[in-house]
């Protein structure tokens, strides 16, 4: 069966438009996944013009499964694009052509943006593949458009006329409740459990006692908490001012200056002695390590192990200068046992810092570890700070924040069942797990809030029922399993996606309103 749509006919006016809602999420899925994480450096690429249709050859080298992945991208758009022009009265002809053009022109313009995105590649393929897949769009609209949209509309019509605002509200209730029941045992993926109880605390090296892990340069301080500590704490510990003195003292506080072995000012710990043997020279009253010798406990630390995963949260902080960043890929702090399994390290790789930390979420290390570029300087001391709320990870180096977040959450959890969770995706999964709870919500509300005789009760009850208190709930569950604070910017966030989700449903209103004239 194929689609002709005439201006002015029921069809085209009320029976099944979706034309706005099609395109407005295909663009939004498109723009999310070929532009994230949106971080743009036009300084790239400036040695060499860009001219118009410079996009690097073809030399990506994809297969099979990501040139299907690129059609199927743009599929949707090409099925509403299609949908909007036959709307407006187009020739069949002219709209496979128009939508074949349109996805040709939106991919052409990702790719050679995706040039200033540094985790991107650019190229022909791509843009070939999404054209493609924009015409492939357009020709199911033809084939199937109007019967498929037909029954959408039946189904969303029946709901409107089924929902009040009382059963919106009761439904809008069960559903968060459903969302917090799936949400919590997520969130506990990122609690700190599992950890080797026969780990040693060392400084200069990993409990694997291997040379080639062995760091070069000094050490000053080394201090761990066993819960979170607040930003404007952590500023001023790591720019050597005056700290507030209600802040709890860590549970380990070492410093080290002159002979070892250095003791743990809070006596929780043993002493940290030299092993092999000790190196054989003091810097500025600060421990050089050689590369060869490095600091260690002389037995496990249980009783740390047990500390903090106890309370599911630590604060980590060092001051450190790297004697050479070429060719370093060493570890400064480990808490690692001797077989070679680690709780956390911090790592020096070249220039880079690097931080891993035992969870469910967290492993394999190579995937999941977080990599601050261009940290250390040769020669430089570094006053660093890393704490761990029970679902954030943050960073703070000599008195400044560093913009970047390591968060794990329900949607990193849920992504693992699908696909390899990498570092740099941590943001991204998060956005994904949030509108896929809370862009329904919104959905919902928009429906039911469509009939006009809405009375001043009904209409509090779904702004309250469907933008706030589900966006509450959620945020008390994983608070609740974390053990952080609540977060307003989650809470922010799910309220502007049911919001959003709202807007969209309603974005063919005028159709809609006069569907509901003719069908009355």
């Amino acid at each position: 069966m194929t689609t002709r749509l005439q201006p002015g006919s029921d069809d085209s006016v009320g029976g099944f438009n979706w034309s706005n809602r099609i395109l407005i999420l295909a663009l939004a899925g498109i723009l999310f996944l070929t532009l994230y994480p949106f971080r743009f450096n036009f300084s790239r690429h400036l040695a060499r013009p860009l001219f118009p249709f410079s996009l690097g050859g073809w030399g990506k080298e994809i297969g099979r499964f990501d040139d299907f992945l690129n059609v199927l991208l743009f599929v949707p758009f090409g099925f509403g694009f299609a949908e909007g022009l036959r709307e407006r009265g187009k020739s069949r002809v002219a709209t496979l052509g128009l939508a074949l053009a349109a996805g040709v022109l939106l991919s052409y313009a990702i790719e050679l943006l995706q040039i200033y995105i540094p985790q991107r590649d650019s190229g022909w393929e791509d843009v070939l593949t999404n054209s493609f897949g924009a015409f492939v769009g357009a020709v199911l609209f033809d084939v199937i458009g109007g019967t498929t949209l037909r029954k959408f509309s039946a189904v969303e019509r029946k709901v409107g006329s089924w929902l009040t605002w009382r059963r919106t509200a009761l439904v809008l209730v069960l559903y968060a409740g459903c969302w917090c029941a799936i949400a919590a045992p997520l969130q506990k993926e990122s609690r700190l459990s599992d950890w080797s109880s026969d780990s040693f605390l060392l400084v200069g090296n990993s409990a694997a006692n291997r040379l080639t892990s062995a760091w070069k340069g000094e050490v000053s301080e080394l201090e761990i908490w066993d819960h979170a500590v607040s930003p404007e704490f952590a500023r001023a510990r790591t720019s050597r001012d005056s700290v507030d003195a209600t802040t709890p003292d860590p549970i380990v506080a070492y410093r080290f200056s002159g002979a070892a072995p250095f003791q743990d000012g809070r006596h929780f710990l043993p002493d940290l002695s030299w092993i092999p043997a000790a190196p054989g020279s003091i810097i500025a009253d600060d421990v050089f390590f050689d590369g060869k010798s490095w600091l260690t406990t002389p037995g496990p630390v249980s009783p740390l192990v047990s500390h903090l995963e106890k309370t599911g949260q630590f604060s980590l902080r060092v001051r450190c200068e790297p004697a050479d960043i070429t060719g370093v890929d060493a570890r400064i702090v480990s808490l690692s046992s001797p077989s070679g399994s680690a709780n956390m390290e911090l790592r020096q790789e070249d220039a880079n810092l690097v931080f891993w930390f035992r969870t469910p979420l967290s492993l394999p290390r190579t995937r999941m570890s977080w990599i601050i570029p261009e940290t250390f300087a040769a020669n430089e001391m570094r006053d660093i700070l890393l704490t761990f709320d029970g679902a954030k990870l943050s960073l703070f180096i000599d008195g400044t924040k560093h913009a970047g977040t390591y968060q794990l959450g329900p949607g990193v959890a849920l992504a693992s069942f699908i696909r390899h969770t990498k570092t740099p995706e941590l943001a991204g999964y998060r956005y994904i797990f949030y509108a896929i709870v809370f862009f329904p919500v919104g959905c919902l509300v928009g429906i039911a809030w469509r009939p006009v005789d809405a009375h001043m009760v009904g209409t509090l009850s779904l702004v309250l029922c469907g933008l706030i208190l589900p966006s509450a709930m959620l945020e008390a569950v994983l608070v609740h399993v974390s053990g952080r604070v609540v977060s307003f910017e989650n809470i922010s966030f799910s309220i502007l996606l049911a919001a959003s989700g709202t807007l969209w449903i309603n974005a063919d209103r005028v159709a809609w309103a006069r569907s509901e004239v003719r069908t009355s």
